[in-house]
């Protein structure tokens, strides 16, 4: 099923009357996401790319990945993604530029694709800067009150630092890691659902 959709995305667009169309943005560049009238499918449309690379994917309700991919180079984007060899249910067109990213719910009927209006979900990914005495600025936005958990392993995957940070929506921390020994370290940035990943030497 996910070789015969992919095979679909990549078609050339067809004939149809565009309907519901949701217009947002994302780091300067305008998205726009249409359902097709009387066609399980949508049409994504991005202007105003500018230098950074925008990334595209389509997930199902279990965060399987049906098709990926990076656009850059280019002033417009357009792409029609055909749905009908789809089972019916919730699907999350995901886009992130820079750090940041943006989910938008898309479902799937027996006879139609629905953009669902108010579900689309935008945070902004951390962003980590080690100073020149050894400190790591981290600044996060997450799609909601979560708890973080905050850790460093050495290069043996020991852990040695770790916080839990409770209710937490925006991340704006500094962390001392002068006191560690030379050596390969990776910070961990991590909600219920999603972990981010900082490598760096000391």
């Amino acid at each position: 099923m996910k070789t015969l959709f992919i095979a679909a995305v990549a078609a050339t667009m067809l004939s149809g009357a565009p309907s519901f169309a949701k217009v947002s943005s994302l780091g300067g560049t305008r998205i726009e996401i249409t359902a097709v009238e009387k066609q399980k499918s949508f049409i994504l449309s991005m202007t105003q790319l500018g230098v950074d690379a925008v990334n595209v994917k389509l997930e199902n309700a279990d965060g399987e990945q049906l098709t990926g991919e990076n656009v850059k180079g280019a002033d417009v984007f357009r792409k029609k993604y055909n749905m009908s060899n789809l089972a019916e249910g919730t699907y999350y067109l995901t886009l992130t530029k820079s750090n940041i990213r943006t989910v938008q719910p898309i479902v799937v009927t027996d006879r139609a694709v629905e953009i669902v209006e108010t579900g689309a979900q935008t945070q902004f990914t951390p962003t980590f800067n080690m100073t020149a005495d050894h400190k790591i600025d981290v600044n996060a936005m997450f799609a909601g009150y979560v708890q973080a958990q905050v850790k460093i392993y050495d290069n043996t995957n020991t852990v040695v630092f770790e916080k839990t940070l409770n209710d937490v929506f925006t991340l704006h921390q500094r962390f001392n890691v002068s006191a560690l020994q030379p050596g390969a370290y990776t910070m961990q940035v991590s909600t219920p659902t999603e972990s981010y990943y900082y490598s760096f030497s000391k």
